[in-house]
């Protein structure tokens, strides 16, 4: 006999955790749009992947934190994209400087653990995964 309580468990888990299903599901969509269509973005991973992570903190704090996963990510991109530009992308040099320098700027600015963090993540994304063709 096929027992079905692991199927009415996960609907259970489902029908409860529909509100952060649908804001994660939009939060993500309308970051990605954001990027995509009002910054003309080619490649716009970083926008909705920063908007789950914001969502994924802790409730009470997610003005704050979205605030510094934010500038977090767009700090790394940013100096990330003026080592690549210098140094080229996917080399040892390229990203010890780039994980350097972020690191060195979000501590110099008193950024917090999770700023620091996105920062360096998302700088370290930029410079180890080519865009489609570059190979």
């Amino acid at each position: 006999m096929v027992r079905w309580g692991w199927l009415r468990q996960a609907a259970v888990r489902v029908w409860r955790g529909w509100p952060q299903i649908v804001e994660g599901t939009l939060a993500a969509t309308g970051a990605w749009v954001a990027a995509s269509v009002l910054v003309s973005h080619p490649q716009p991973f970083f926008a909705p992947a920063a908007a789950l992570i914001v969502l994924g903190q802790a409730r009470g704090q997610r003005t704050r934190r979205a605030v510094e996963v934010v500038l977090g990510v767009a700090a790394g991109v940013l100096v990330a994209d003026v080592v690549v530009q210098a140094l080229g992308a996917r080399s040892t040099v390229t990203v010890f400087t780039v994980i350097l320098l972020t690191i060195v700027g979000a501590v110099a600015i008193g950024a917090s653990g999770v700023a620091v963090v996105q920062a360096a993540v998302s700088a370290l994304y930029l410079v180890v995964i080519s865009p489609p063709g570059s190979r």
